[in-house]
């Protein structure tokens, strides 16, 4: 197996290439703080139970997903042009050049457990964060992914501040659309199993950092207390 480690912001799609990667991913981060890198690793086994393991990050919570690639139908266009997409790709805005669409890149993130191996060339995102107790300083760990029987590892660096990021004071929430979580996995709207399933939705956006959540007056409930 082969492995390229790629920036948190980096756009990969499903004709990136493992050396086009680095061969190490570095961070650096304040205690409390969640960083990123993207992990592109080939010639895996078909079917294997995925795992993975670090060691030598000591105090430092480590979480990895498989990144689902997802299709990008129209381009982004120019916020002056009225619509949000387009089809003209010259009067796309140079900001939002990423490659002409349509195209497919990975986007969603899937937790790990219980997943084995779909592709023999597949995308991971790994995130890190120090806690409040860690160490200042460097790092050096060592991260495996296991497919079944067969491995592969790389360094990671990691230098930790000396300052702990304060609790967050920033609202942040990203689009989603609750009837599309019915319509997408094809469960009735406002059913049992579409309130379960909306549950794993604003589970993951609350560990991705969302503060805010959207939501229908339908499911909205008032009571008037003391005036």
């Amino acid at each position: 197996m082969k492995c390229g480690i790629f920036s948190q912001n980096e756009w990969l799609f499903t004709d990136s290439r493992v050396d086009e990667g680095n061969g190490r991913a570095d961070l650096f981060l304040l205690k409390k703080q969640t960083g990123a890198f993207q992990v592109i690793i080939s010639d895996i086994e078909i079917g294997q139970p995925i795992a993975v393991t670090c060691q030598g990050l000591d105090g430092v919570t480590v979480t990895a997903y498989r990144e689902k690639d997802v299709c990008v139908n129209r381009n982004t266009n120019d916020v002056h042009n009225g619509a949000l997409t387009t089809e003209d790709w010259d009067v796309v805005a140079s900001r939002h050049r990423v490659r002409k669409a349509p195209y497919r890149t990975y986007d969603a993130l899937v937790p790990i457990e219980g997943l084995v191996s779909e592709a023999s060339q597949e995308v991971y995102y790994v995130t890190l964060c120090p806690s409040e107790s860690a160490k200042s300083g460097s790092y050096e760990g060592i991260m495996t992914f296991v497919f079944g029987e067969k491995s592969i590892s790389f360094l990671v660096g990691l230098r930790v501040g000396n300052k702990t990021l304060p609790e967050q004071t920033l609202k942040l929430t990203n689009w989603y659309s609750y009837p599309n979580m019915a319509w997408s996995h094809g469960l009735k709207y406002g059913s049992d199993e579409h309130v379960e399933m909306a549950k794993k939705y604003f589970e993951l956006l609350n560990e991705c950092g969302n503060n805010v959540f959207w939501c229908t007056f339908d499911l909205t409930k008032a009571t008037e207390e003391n005036g």
